[in-house]
């Protein structure tokens, strides 16, 4: 009879353990640091997320940028929904930031300027001015929402300048949207 207390026990205990394991806040916010566009690639195929990944490097952002895992919670068991990544384009000078949650839906695209069809995609920009111009792209791929956005300060600068770089900014985060979509269709 002793014999069998103990086994229960013991299984209990280990049930509650388990339990305690998988339930347990590993993340101080539900989402996971992420350290390379190769281990974010990794995780969205482990979570068996078809999303798509802009490259760093068509951002002049190959080693200034980092990069979110986003989770439905802070523990082992959380499931991955999407990510953000954000960085420092170096040769142009503006930051950016891109995301995209599986199954979200951009509301923030009231003041779309103009539109383009790319490869069956449908490209939308936006562009807001106050003291920094934000450059808005979005678009949608397999029911996911994705964005990018490039902006700089304009304090001090002439508006000729303001111009040379909105121009540059927006081939930049075109061509990232561009090979986003590109990756994709091969």
């Amino acid at each position: 009879m002793l014999a069998f207390v103990l086994t229960a026990i013991a299984a209990l205990a280990t049930v509650i353990g388990i339990e305690v394991y998988k339930t347990w806040p590993i993340y101080p916010q539900p989402m996971k640091q992420i350290k390379t566009v190769d281990e974010l690639k990794a995780d969205l195929e482990k979570a068996k997320l078809d999303l798509l990944v802009p490259d760093p490097a068509l951002l002049h952002s190959e080693q200034n940028y980092a990069a979110v895992l986003y989770l439905t919670s802070r523990t082992r068991s959380g499931k991955a929904t999407g990510y953000g990544m954000s960085g420092h384009s170096e040769e142009i000078g503006y930051f950016w930031q891109a995301g995209v949650e599986s199954g979200s839906h951009i509301s923030f695209m009231s003041d779309i300027m103009s539109s383009e069809k790319y490869k069956g995609a449908i490209i939308q920009e936006a562009e807001y001015t106050t003291d920094r111009v934000s450059i808005i792209y979005v678009f949608e791929h397999n029911g996911a929402h994705y964005w990018i956005k490039g902006d700089f300060g304009i304090f001090d600068m002439e508006e000729k300048e303001i111009e040379a770089k909105k121009l540059a900014i927006k081939e930049d985060l075109l061509n990232t949207v561009k090979g986003m979509i590109d990756s994709a269709n091969n």
